[in-house]
């Protein structure tokens, strides 16, 4: 067996959607999914089989909080049809999450960001990896504006992207 016939890996993919139209202190909404590495690290999303398709971890970001995220949340959006089998994979996967992370904050105190709640997430899940879409700046030879990840470059795309919705001082403090 090749590296590259091994079974996918699991990543959450970190992704960025402008929101103006809400209030004037949500700019942003970052979310992270469940996606699948296949071959060359390219993220897939059949999570249909193992009860995650659906599965989001999202924050708002915006000046409210002077460049900081609020709002997090673990749930099931977007989600086309559930029969019984699938309901039961998804409750499970959220009463796991809950269990966690309960226990995470009884042994460490409630996360400090979104990436501390994120990585909390990430570990129930058992999930080591990120995967980022980027700007043009990232597009390699083969097209591709994405990046796998470590959690440490995930809390600097997650520290950068709510940085860059913070209010601007004027100077005049």
């Amino acid at each position: 067996m090749t590296i590259n016939d091994e079974q996918p890996r699991a990543a959450l993919f970190l992704q960025l959607r402008e929101m103006d139209y809400l209030t004037p202190d949500t700019r942003a909404e970052i979310t992270a999914s469940v996606v699948w590495l296949g071959p060359n690290d390219e993220p897939r999303g059949d999570n249909y089989q193992r009860g995650l398709d659906g599965l989001r971890v999202s924050a708002y970001t915006g000046p409210r909080e002077a460049g900081r995220s609020w709002g997090w949340s673990a749930e099931f959006r977007d989600v086309y049809c559930v029969d019984l089998r699938r309901a039961e994979a998804m409750a499970k996967t959220l009463k796991l999450i809950d269990r966690r992370l309960l226990a995470a904050n009884e042994r460490d105190g409630y996360p400090a960001d979104f990436h501390a709640y994120l990585a909390r997430i990430a570990n129930a899940l058992k999930i080591t990896r990120y995967v980022a879409e980027g700007s043009a700046q990232w597009q390699d030879n083969t097209g591709r504006r994405w990046r796998v990840m470590d959690a440490r470059d995930a809390q600097r795309w997650i520290a950068d992207t709510e940085a860059r919705y913070a209010p601007v001082s004027s100077g005049k403090d």
